[in-house]
C-alpha cells in the first residue's frame, strides 16, 4: 500500500508497551523467537564433540621400532583416508599394522583399553591380543578389530612382545562402515541424515499448508520458496558433511529444529493458499485525478487479512481489512479480483478501515469523465481552428503573391509595346 495507510508519528513515545502498540510488533512472537534463539544457542555452547578429529597427516611418518622390527599402525579417518596413529590421536575405527621384522619370530600383539574415572585413576576394559608368526624382511598386516563400544572414549594403549608402542584414545564410531553409491562412498548415518531431513522438510511443508488456512503468511512466490529450498539444501549439506561426523547423529540432530522452521518458510511460498487482490480507487472531488492503490488480502474464518511481508508474519500482529460498506464495490474480471472506490484509508490499531464511496462519488467520476471528454473535445476543435485560420492566411498570401506576378507580367508587356 501507499504512504498514507501508514501512521503519521504524532509525539515522541518513550513507552516501551507505546512503541510495540505504534509498530504493531507482537510480544508473544518476539518473546517466542528471543527464546528459541537462546535455547539454540545454549544447546551449541554446551554440546561438545563426540568425536573429535585429528590434524591430517602432512609429513611422512616412520614407524614405531620394536626388538627386531618396527611397526606402523593406522586408521581410517571419514574424510582423509588412512591416517597414521601418532601419539594422542582419537581413533573411531579398526586397526591395521604393518609390521616389518628383521627375523623370523613370533609376536604377541595386544591392545588395552582403559576406562578413565579421573585424572589419574582408570579401569582396565578390554585386552585384545593377538599372536602371529611373520618372516624376516617382509611386509606383515595384521587386523585388529575394535570392540563397538560407544560409552565413552577409552584410553588405548598398543604392546608389541610386551614394549608400549603408541597411547591413543578409543571410541567406536558407527560412520566408520560405508557403503557404495553411484554418487561414491556415502556414509549410512549421512544418508539417514538425509532421510530423515526430507521428511522433515515434507511435513513442514504441510505445517506451512495448514497456517496458511488459519493464520495470515506471506503471499506464495516459488522464486522465494525456491531460495529457501537451496538455502536449506546447503544447510542440510554441511550438517551431513560436518556436524554429523564431529558430533554424532543424535548430538547433530538439533539441527533439525532450524531446517524445520526453514521448511515451514518455504512452504508458505510454495503450497500457500494464492491471496485476492484489490484495486482501489481514490477519486479526487476538487480535480480530474484519481489515486489508485493495491492491496492483497485473505479471508480466514469469515475476516479479512491483508497479506502480510515475510518480517511482519514473523514479527508483527496480523492486519484486518475493515470496509465500512460495499455500495462501490465491484468484480472485476481483469487482473484484480475486485475494484473498490473509496473515500478514505486510516489505520487503527491493527486494523485498517476502507471507507467505501457511495453512488454519489460515482456520479462525480462520470461527471468527471464527461468533463474531461469534453476538455480533449475542445481543444481538439481549437487546434481544429488554429489549423482553418493558418490555411486561409497562406491562402490570402499565396494569392496576393499570384496577383503581384501578375501585375508585373502586365508591366513588363506593356514597357515592351512603348
Amino acid at each position: 500500500m501507499s504512504d498514507m495507510i501508514e501512521d503519521r508519528p504524532e509525539t515522541k513515545k518513550t513507552n516501551l508497551i507505546e512503541i510495540f502498540t505504534r509498530n504493531r510488533i507482537s510480544i508473544p512472537k518476539l518473546a517466542f523467537w528471543v527464546i528459541l534463539l537462546i535455547i539454540m544457542a545454549s544447546i551449541v555452547i554446551t554440546l561438545k564433540p563426540k568425536y573429535p578429529r585429528n590434524s591430517p597427516d602432512q609429513d611422512f611418518k616412520f614407524g614405531y621400532s620394536f626388538p627386531g622390527g618396527y611397526v606402523f599402525p593406522f586408521y581410517y579417518d571419514l574424510e582423509y583416508g588412512i591416517q597414521f596413529i601418532d601419539p594422542g590421536d582419537r581413533v573411531y575405527s579398526n586397526i591395521e599394522l604393518y609390521v616389518l621384522a628383521k627375523t623370523n619370530q613370533s609376536l604377541d600383539i595386544s591392545v588395552l583399553l582403559f576406562k578413565q574415572i579421573n585424572e589419574t585413576y582408570s579401569i582396565k576394559v578390554y585386552n585384545l591380543t593377538k599372536e602371529v608368526n611373520i618372516e624376516g624382511f617382509k611386509w606383515d598386516k595384521i587386523d585388529i578389530e575394535m570392540p563397538h563400544d560407544d560409552s565413552c572414549m577409552f584410553l588405548a594403549k598398543l604392546f608389541v612382545n610386551d614394549k608400549l608402542i603408541v597411547t591413543f584414545y578409543y571410541r567406536f564410531n558407527i560412520l566408520t562402515s560405508t557403503i557404495q553409491t553411484t554418487l561414491g562412498d556415502m556414509l549410512i548415518s549421512q544418508i539417514l541424515y538425509l532421510i530423515i531431513g526430507f521428511i522433515i522438510m515434507l511435513v513442514g511443508m504441510l505445517v506451512a499448508k495448514s497456517v496458511s488456512k488459519k493464520y495470515p503468511s506471506p503471499e506464495p512466490d516459488l522464486a522465494t520458496g525456491g531460495y529457501f529450498l537451496v538455502f536449506a539444501g546447503i544447510f542440510l549439506y554441511l550438517v551431513c558433511k560436518e556436524l554429523v561426523i564431529t558430533y554424532g547423529l543424535v548430538n547433530a540432530s538439533i539441527m533439525y529444529i532450524p531446517f524445520f522452521i526453514i521448511s515451514i518458510l518455504a512452504g508458505f511460498y510454495i503450497v500457500g493458499d494464492k491471496p485476492r487482490k484489490v484495486l482501489l480507487l481514490n477519486v479526487k472531488e476538487d480535480s480530474l485525478m484519481v489515486n489508485q492503490d493495491v492491496l492483497k488480502y485473505r479471508k480466514i474464518e469469515g475476516e479479512l487479512y491483508i497479506v502480510p511481508s515475510l518480517v511482519e508474519f514473523l514479527l508483527y500482529k496480523p492486519t484486518k481489512l475493515n470496509l465500512t460498506n460495499y455500495n462501490l464495490v465491484f468484480k472485476c474480471l481483469g487482473e484484480y479480483d475486485y475494484v473498490i472506490y473509496y473515500q478514505d484509508l486510516k489505520r487503527e490499531g491493527t486494523t485498517l478501515k476502507v471507507k467505501v464511496s457511495d453512488i454519489h462519488h460515482l456520479r462525480l467520476e462520470e461527471y468527471k469523465t464527461n468533463a474531461q471528454k469534453i476538455l480533449a473535445m475542445s481543444e481538439a476543435i481549437e487546434k481544429q481552428k488554429k489549423k482553418i485560420k493558418d490555411l486561409e492566411i497562406e491562402k490570402i498570401v499565396r494569392t496576393g503573391e499570384e496577383a503581384i506576378e501578375i501585375i508585373k507580367k502586365l508591366f513588363k508587356i506593356d514597357l515592351e509595346e512603348k
